[in-house]
């Protein structure tokens, strides 16, 4: 969408936004549904997001005659969004996994949940730099490898966790 720097930043603010609203949103829907349709239906938000929106990003130029919001593209507003579903994830599968454990493992699980966030966190921010270095823009579809990994665990963790 070629933004400038302090529009990009607006939107980088809107999407701290959409991740608390996403936060509170997860907490709301897992008293009312099953922790894995919340984390499964989050997921697969997501996966939706990079896979229809953000095409159409990437291959935009915008047009004077496109459909504007204080100025910018009705689509710079959209991608931000995908706070709203990547939010709960994270939270949600750490109270899993601890509920799962008895109360004196509690500290050093989370020991390795910060651990393992860190580890994957830096890991995964180089990783994606070297595929945009390499890729472009359609770097982002890579993300849909983690996320369909993740969405595999979460039912492999449903299915440990019923066990326990």
């Amino acid at each position: 969408l070629a933004l400038s720097e302090s529009n990009s930043i607006r939107m980088a603010s809107i999407l701290a936004i959409t991740l608390g609203l996403g936060r509170i949103l997860g907490g709301q829907l897992s008293e009312r549904f099953h922790w894995t349709l919340v984390i499964s239906g989050a997921i697969i938000g997501a996966m939706l997001m990079v896979a229809f929106v953000l095409p159409e990003a990437l291959d935009r130029e915008v047009s004077e005659d496109a459909a504007m919001i204080f100025g910018l593209p009705v689509l710079a507003f959209i991608f931000p969004l995908v706070g709203l579903f990547i939010a709960p994830i994270y939270p949600l599968l750490n109270s899993v996994v601890l509920s799962a454990l008895p109360k004196k493992m509690h500290s050093p699980m989370t020991g390795l949940i910060v651990l393992f966030s860190a580890t994957g966190g830096t890991l995964g921010s180089r990783i994606t730099a070297y595929f945009f270095e390499r890729l472009g823009g359609g770097a982002f579809y890579f993300t849909l490898v983690p996320m369909t990994l993740l969405l595999i665990a979460v039912f492999v963790l449903r299915r440990l966790t019923k066990k326990a």
